[in-house]
């Protein structure tokens, strides 16, 4: 398509949909995307083969509230990288395929229509929304924007956040959003299950595979088919089970427990963890051939406590569910919606909505701050400018010196919840929402540590 034609035709389709479309040329660039610009675009869509060298930092410097679409020749894709990684920046390779440039566009359009109806400043969380996730704020308009490219594609996510933030229904919403949401999904958490039976689990077994096989069980690959699966604690899996899952990834077949036949796998793999992924891999916890094949496409859920304004917009919505199932007018007080908004969350979204509910069940109309059983900000996973106090379950207190390394952090609450335990592995590993195989691997890397001092709480 000739460049005149490419040029049409992109204006033609922004103007379709609103937007007001600009000539761009190295003259008009610098001025447009001017730091002290009051009316930043909402869309750039940019030749990337036409570009200048000397013009590139402009593009490096937009506001993440700009998406950006770069086309061009593939040998270009790297030479942007930095801006994909961020989120915003998306690159089609010529020829334009217009009908996914106008998705793209419409996409965009949408996402400027909420902004502009969030300016209202009304408290409704389904101002934005994707799928089953919901939320106003910076950070999960770029979460949206991330799964809406990738829900477009058929490449690997690997989604991880801190329990509760919602990184299962990341993967349901992009299975709905994608191509395959006709077909089946599934998930396991990998976690849960025992070690010898992850792999029948996933690939399934023929009869009389092993002690107890009494008949043939299909596995989830196959009962996903050309469906979406979600291998959830995907560093809890056992190593075996790792190397046949990145067999099954690259070759794209499989085969039962204890069977000879090929078969196809055709199901599009999402996978979760909790933790950082690549620190698992440093620990060993997780194959680094495996990581970067998962990783096609990193998904990192932000903490509630991040997302600004949205704890308290998804209160209120939580509190219209629970009234319209229960034909009730539960409504939060002032002292209420203040509390919301200043606790830390750790829990995240799963205990803001359990909380909520609960108050709702005992509040009978007027929602208190007592009623949501929280305590005050400044208590639990909320911490002052100089200490933070940790009080989980209703045990002992940990105190923390500002500055301590998160490692650190992390090592003395191992540590003392085990001792508050009574060196009970499994009950420390349930209240610290890991695995008890995760647990044996954080000890032994202690062991070898050699800093025992640093074993005991900071006063």
């Amino acid at each position: 398509m000739p460049a005149t034609e490419e040029s049409e035709l992109v204006n033609s389709q922004l103007e379709r949909h609103r937007f007001t479309a600009h000539q761009l040329t190295p003259d008009s660039l610098p001025t447009l995307l001017d730091a002290s610009n009051s009316r930043l675009p909402e869309l750039l869509i940019v030749d990337a083969d036409a570009l200048p060298n000397e013009l590139e930092h402009y593009l490096h410097a937009l506001d993440d509230d700009c998406e950006l679409i770069l086309f061009g020749e593939s040998a270009q894709q790297q030479r942007f990288s930095e801006l994909f990684a961020r989120g915003n920046a998306i690159f089609l390779r010529r020829p334009i395929d217009s009908d996914f440039l106008e998705q793209l566009i419409i996409d965009r359009a949408k996402e400027v229509a909420c902004s502009a109806a969030a300016l209202d400043h009304t408290p409704d969380p389904r101002l934005d929304q994707f799928g089953l996730l919901y939320g106003s704020s910076p950070a999960m308009k770029r979460l949206f924007r991330l799964l809406r490219k990738a829900s477009s594609s058929d490449a690997t996510l690997f989604v991880f956040g801190e329990s509760g933030t919602g990184k299962e229904l990341v993967a349901r919403s992009v299975h709905a959003y994608s191509a395959r949401s006709e077909h089946n999904f599934d998930g396991v958490n990998c976690g849960a299950l025992p070690a010898e039976l992850v792999e029948s689990e996933l690939f399934g077994h023929e009869k009389g595979s092993f002690s107890g096989a009494h008949k043939a069980h299909a596995g989830l690959f196959e009962r996903v088919g050309a469906g979406t699966l979600l291998l959830d604690e995907v560093t809890e899996m056992p190593e075996s089970a790792q190397v046949a899952l990145l067999r099954v990834l690259e070759t794209g077949y499989f085969r039962r427990v204890g069977g000879e036949q090929d078969l196809r796998c055709d199901a599009r793999v999402i996978t979760a963890c909790n933790r950082d992924p690549q620190r698992a891999v440093e620990e060993g916890v997780l194959r680094e051939d495996l990581f970067y094949r998962l990783n096609q496409i990193p998904v990192e859920v932000p903490p509630l406590r991040d997302r600004e304004d949205d704890a308290l917009n998804l209160a209120r919505f939580f509190i219209g569910q629970f009234n319209e199932d229960r034909s009730m007018a539960c409504e939060l007080t002032p002292e209420a919606e203040s509390l919301i908004g200043e606790y830390y969350w750790p829990g995240n979204v799963r205990q803001l909505r359990n909380a909520v509910y609960s108050a709702c069940r005992v509040s009978g109309g007027a929602l208190d701050a007592q009623h949501l059983g929280l305590g005050n900000a400044s208590e639990p996973g909320v911490p002052s400018e100089e200490k933070a106090s940790i009080n989980a379950d209703n045990g002992q207190y940990v105190s923390l010196r500002v500055g301590t390394s998160l490692r650190d952090v992390e090592k003395i609450m191992v540590l003392e919840t085990l001792r508050d335990s009574d060196d009970d592995k499994k009950r420390a590993a349930d209240r610290l929402g890991i695995s008890v195989r995760t647990l044996y691997n954080r000890l032994k890397e202690y062991r070898t540590a050699s800093s025992p001092k640093e074993q005991q709480p900071l006063a």
